[in-house]
């Protein structure tokens, strides 16, 4: 189960998701098969089996969009129902694979469609963990982080992971670069400078602030006399009090 902390993080990020309930616009441009891929889906599938050819075109409609393979039987009704419509199937087809090995053949024709690449976590995880230890040295937010590397595998089309398998990389590879980080910053540092910065959060006495929080102090702002000497330094520092 999805927690709320894992629903706000994925709302901060670009990987792609389906609207819960699609307007005619969004199912216009993203759930209308066109003659090609319906011949595609013909080809590869049997009018014996209408569950497997409405499964196909799902899976390669919603590719299209969100780069990784959603589940066939939890998609918003007017999806299924606007694809099924328009491959002219009974409006009683669901589409379901009971057979396993069907569907990773219809993922694998999907990805070759499209020309994309497969998720496999022995080839794509590397792949995936050097961009992070690359952006984790620059950029510390994972909202951020994980914006870095789907944009990248989105630009290489390459089949995204699940959210959750990005999430656990990301948590991983950024507490591994922060660590090395530290230690780097550690092996710097003189045996007072350590004495130091192991008092900082001390308070130099009853009533004084400890110099950890004299740090957060925020800047004072500074006196307008003293950018007041000439008229354009006078108007420039109206403009910034306003």
């Amino acid at each position: 189960m999805t927690s709320m902390t894992d629903m706000d993080l994925i709302d901060r990020t670009i990987y792609p998701q389906i609207p819960t309930e699609p307007d005619s616009k969004w199912l216009k441009e993203h759930a209308t098969p066109t003659d090609e891929e319906l011949k595609f889906v013909h080809e590869h599938t049997s009018n014996k089996h209408p569950e497997l050819e409405l499964g196909l075109m799902l899976l390669l409609k919603l590719f299209q969009y969100l780069h990784y393979f959603p589940n066939v039987t939890q998609l918003p009704p007017g999806i299924t129902e606007r694809i099924r419509t328009r491959m002219k199937l009974d409006g009683s087809v669901i589409a379901k694979y009971n057979v396993p090995n069907t569907l990773t053949r219809h993922y694998n024709l999907v990805c070759e469609y499209q020309g994309a690449t497969p998720y496999g976590s022995e080839e794509t995880d590397p792949v995936i963990e050097s961009i992070l230890e690359d952006a984790a040295r620059r950029v510390n937010d994972p909202a951020d982080l994980l914006n870095i590397v789907i944009d990248a595998l989105l630009k290489a089309n390459q089949e995204l992971p699940a959210f959750s398998t990005l999430e656990d990389m990301t948590g991983t590879v950024r507490s591994r670069v922060h660590r090395a980080i530290f230690r780097s910053i550690e092996a710097m540092l003189s045996e007072s400078d350590t004495a130091r910065l192991d008092k900082v959060m001390e308070s130099n006495g009853p009533g004084q602030l400890s110099e950890w929080n004299l740090i957060k102090q925020p800047a004072a702002k500074p006196p307008f006399r003293t950018c007041a000497n000439s008229s354009s330094a006078g108007k420039n520092c109206v403009r910034l009090r306003l």
